[in-house]
């Protein structure tokens, strides 16, 4: 089973190790754009779920950023997910152009294939050792994380992965091919604040 949470409320220690002897797979949406408060939480529950034996992945929702706080803040939370032996994955942002943080991103993006008005980056952290995951739409239905640590995983086969978003250098070099395999990843709207 997997659960993937944005943590708005702090499971009590008898569920979380409930579901670290039921193998859960727990995936934490991680930000930039997150406020301290919530991403004190978001940590607190990756570091505790692992802490107690379970499956803790960071999934970093990331992007280019312009502005230099939200820059600090993503490789902050890249440092930590390094600095904890985290196991992660990636999910890339896509932003639509009427939204007012476009404005924050860095100049250097592309406009999505499918979803034509959203702004992207593909995958930032393809040579990241500790991001090993793909997106939940890119597993297959024997997919079982095995691993609970980014050490432990190091050379070692994940059963039932299937592929992963195009990244930045791809897109960059104009080698991504718009085919359905693009297209299996889920939607995600940023609300301003």
């Amino acid at each position: 089973m997997m659960i993937i949470t944005k943590s708005y409320s702090f499971p009590s220690d008898h569920i979380l190790n409930i579901l670290a002897q039921c193998d859960t797979e727990i995936r934490v949406s991680i930000s930039a754009l997150d406020s301290s408060q919530e991403l004190k939480k978001r940590v607190r529950l990756l570091a505790k779920y692992k802490t107690v034996g379970g499956k803790s992945i960071p999934y970093l929702m990331s992007s280019r950023y312009s502005d230099l706080q939200l820059i600090s803040n993503q490789i902050a939370l890249t440092k930590w997910i390094e600095e904890n032996d985290m196991i992660a994955a990636e999910h890339p942002l896509r932003i639509s152009s009427d939204n007012k943080i476009i404005s924050l991103l860095a100049g250097d993006g592309f406009w999505h294939p499918k979803f034509i008005n959203q702004y992207w980056f593909g995958r930032l952290y393809e040579n990241h050792s500790n991001f090993m995951l793909p997106p939940p739409t890119y597993l297959l239905p024997e997919y079982h994380l095995r691993y609970r640590s980014a050490s432990e995983a190091q050379g070692k086969i994940i059963v039932g992965l299937d592929g992963n978003l195009p990244t930045f250098s791809s897109l960059q070099a104009g080698k991504v091919e718009v085919n359905n395999n693009l297209f299996k990843h889920a939607s995600y709207g940023i609300k301003e604040k």
